[in-house]
């Protein structure tokens, strides 16, 4: 039981019954590792008889197996004392000294045993007298520390001690029973061996125990040598002594189990009522597999009176102490999590009873379902241990909802739901009570135009026929540009002023669908260049009359159409540029973010085209208004030139109708927030109709006058209608200009795509 030697390698921790008369010397070594009390009942040495020995004795002369001179009482010291027929009677002349007397039980010169073997000087007195010694077989030599061998010395009976072992000597006191024969041996009770044997043993009494001369015992028989007289006083029989128990110290820390065995006794009626079971069971019971647990076993159920004090009473079952619990569908996104309950320590015979406590929280809870996370629950013990027995007050967390994609309608549905619904009512939360209730179904507007919306479908209807018209005022300028009053208008420049509708048509289409990275790049590249065709051609177109017509240096020379649409390229190239490093620098991609709904409690996923730069964006605008007001101000100067080549009242009407559709638009895309069904509808519509005013102003007078006969002179008397026409085209590409970046800064800084 101690910390070193056995102990570290076998240790034991409890040894239930221990004799300490011959070992207080051993058991002090690692008192200060070990605990003892009582067991209960008192255990007794002694010597022991046969009781048929003792009822031979008892005949006297009438015995057929001794030969007494008178009744002698074999279990009383003095008639072995004061006389020799007993002495003869159990004379160690019967037995084979050599087999009954093993050195290996008691080493020679060790409490002054020779070849096994010790004896008293009164033995050694007879010896010299030629009379012999009683027998008595021993177990080991150190047995008591030589008491015995010295109580009857010091009572002057002539005895011979031989010791064999516990066995040998039990195998001794049976045979010489069976074959009728005297003996008398050291043992003692309780012990099996008198359960195995019952009523057959009579314990011989030496005089009576008195505690002051017990207390006279020194242990040293022997110590003058073998039959010599022994320096022990000691003259009395065996004193009843209290059993032990130890255990080990490691045991203090286990409390039930300590104060078990602390107040764990047996009465002398308890033992051998065990002992007697026990060697009941083994003798007419050879099949039961365990005899030990089995009369124990046995006992207990029998005597529950007696043993219910040593158990602790168990505490109280807490949930904290009592019960342990598990998660399970923690990885789960459709199914509630379920908090399983068990018993920390369960019965072995009913695993929904505890083992380990009584009372208190008595059965465990049933499955525990709810919608929080394992990592929450695992964090918030306390709380949700409140909920077993009072559910929580219904708040914002016990629900959640779902935002649809877009719909035709342009807008996303909100259904709102419990995390964990009841099982007969889908409204009403399975996990709280009270509290918020389940907020009414909503929508929110989308982030941008589904292209199979029926918005989309209409503006995109209405622009398709618009470019078929493009298309077909295309051909019609290829097919008509022989004729003077395509001619004179620069139809090349024409051309380039028809592409660019063309492509803010496209512009208009690509504002539907969901951004991409494909959509956030084309709608600025196609927007900005559709502007720049436009109201470039218009420069350069107005550029040329004024250098033919108002520019005295260059009267002389050649302006041809090729040199304007080299200055064109230049214009679109430095616009091109600074769209293209855009896109290659702040790529406008789409990006998501969540905001506050303004619907709804809660928050939404936006999608929009993103770019964190600003200055790309302004760049692009104050080009396109360089453009715009640089053609307007060249139609201003042509505005006296014949009206066969200006078109200064034109350009400038077209101008008016872009100013105020720019002013919309940028009202709209700037200061009001729309719905992004609504803003593409607006924002689509003033483009196109801008764009179709702006088609027609240019194009309606020349296909007017397309068969009438050319009536002006080549003076320049009636130049200021043209010069008129190109300051108003300027000045409307200059208002288009600022609607169509309008719409380019709004994609690049966030907004909805359907701002145009």
């Amino acid at each position: 039981m101690s910390s070193v030697g056995a102990g570290a390698c076998t240790p034991s921790h409890v040894s239930p019954e221990v004799w300490t008369s011959s070992k207080m010397a051993l058991l002090n070594v690692y008192a200060n590792e070990t605990s003892s009390s009582a067991i209960g009942y008192n255990g007794q040495s002694g010597l022991y008889t046969l009781k048929a020995n003792v009822d031979e004795a008892l005949k006297g002369p009438n015995s057929t197996v001794g030969n007494f001179s008178r009744i002698y009482s074999a279990d009383w010291w003095r008639d072995f004392a004061l006389g020799s027929d007993l002495i003869n009677f159990y004379s160690m002349a019967n037995f084979n000294l050599s087999q009954v007397g093993l050195e290996s039980a008691c080493a020679n010169k060790s409490y002054g045993c020779l070849s096994g073997c010790s004896q008293t000087a009164a033995c050694t007195t007879a010896l010299n007298q030629n009379r012999t010694c009683m027998l008595v077989a021993g177990q080991y030599g150190t047995d008591d520390q030589g008491y015995l061998q010295s109580a009857m010395g010091n009572n002057n009976i002539p005895a011979r001690f031989c010791y064999s072992g516990y066995t040998p000597v039990g195998n001794l006191v049976t045979s010489t029973m069976a074959s009728g024969g005297a003996v008398t041996f050291y043992h003692y009770e309780p012990d099996i061996f008198h359960f195995a044997n019952p009523n057959k043993f009579v314990r011989v009494s030496l005089p009576r125990a008195k505690p002051e001369m017990v207390a006279l015992a020194t242990g040293q028989f022997g110590s003058n040598g073998f039959g010599e007289p022994s320096p022990d006083p000691v003259s009395v029989d065996f004193p009843e002594q209290a059993l032990m128990k130890y255990y080990s110290n490691y045991l203090l820390d286990t409390t039930n189990l300590n104060n078990f065995l602390r107040k764990f006794q047996l009465t002398k009626l308890d033992i051998n009522n065990l002992l007697l079971a026990y060697a009941s069971n083994v003798t007419n019971n050879a099949a039961l597999p365990d005899v030990e647990y089995a009369v124990a076993c046995d006992w207990v159920k029998k005597n529950y009176e007696k043993w219910y004090l040593w158990v602790d009473r168990l505490p109280l079952c807490t949930m904290g102490t009592n019960v342990r619990y598990s998660f399970s569908n923690c990885n789960s996104s459709s199914q509630p999590r379920i908090v399983n309950f068990a018993w920390t320590t369960p019965d072995p015979a009913n695993s929904s009873q505890p083992y380990d406590c009584d009372g208190g929280f008595s059965t465990l809870p049933p499955p525990f379902y709810t919608s929080r996370s394992c990592e929450w629950l695992d964090a918030n013990t306390a709380l949700w241990g409140l909920w077993l027995s009072s559910p929580p007050t219904c708040d914002l967390s016990f629900y959640n909802y779902s935002v649809s994609e877009c719909t035709g309608s342009s807008i996303r549905n909100v259904e709102f739901f419990w995390l964990l619904p009841s099982k007969t009512n889908y409204l009403v939360s399975g996990e709280c009570i009270n509290g918020v209730s389940l907020p009414a179904n909503t929508t929110v507007a989308c982030d941008y135009v589904p292209t199979f919306s029926g918005v989309y479908t209409g503006i995109a209807t209405i622009t398709v026929i618009i470019l078929v018209l493009l298309v077909v005022f295309v051909a019609l300028v290829l097919k008509y540009r022989e004729r003077p009053v395509i001619k004179r208008s620069q139809w090349h420049l024409l051309l380039v002023l028809l592409f660019g509708g063309i492509l803010i048509c496209a512009y208009v289409l690509l504002g539907g669908g969901a951004p991409s990275s494909i959509l956030c790049g084309a709608r600025p590249f196609v927007g900005s260049l559709g502007y720049t065709l436009c109201f470039g051609s218009l420069l350069v177109k107005s550029l040329r009359v004024y250098l033919v017509f108002e520019n005295k240096a260059m009267k002389k020379r050649v302006v041809s159409v090729w040199r304007m649409l080299h200055i064109l390229s230049a214009i679109v190239g430095v616009d091109i540029g600074i769209i293209v490093v855009w896109l290659l620098a702040e790529f406008p991609g789409p990006s998501t973010y969540t905001a506050a709904a303004s619907e709804f409690t809660g928050t939404v996923v936006h999608v929009e085209c993103h770019s964190s730069s600003f200055i790309f964006p302004v760049l692009s605008i104050f080009w396109k208004a360089v453009v715009t007001f640089v053609g307007l101000y060249v139609s201003f100067l042509i505005r006296h030139v014949s009206g066969d080549f200006q078109e200064s009242i034109w350009i400038f009407s077209a101008s008016c109708v872009v100013l105020v559709g720019s002013l919309l638009m940028m009202t709209m895309a700037y200061l009001v927030a729309l719905p992004a069904a609504a803003a593409y509808g607006f924002l689509s519509a003033i483009t196109l109709f801008c764009t179709v005013a702006t088609m027609a102003l240019m194009f309606g007078p020349k296909f007017t006058r397309l068969n009438r006969e050319d009536m002006t002179t080549d003076t320049g008397a009636t130049n200021g209608t043209k010069g008129t026409k190109g300051s108003k085209t300027s000045k409307t590409s200059m208002v288009v200009s600022s609607a169509i970046n309008a719409s380019v800064v709004s994609s690049a800084r966030g907004h909805d795509v359907q701002s145009h």
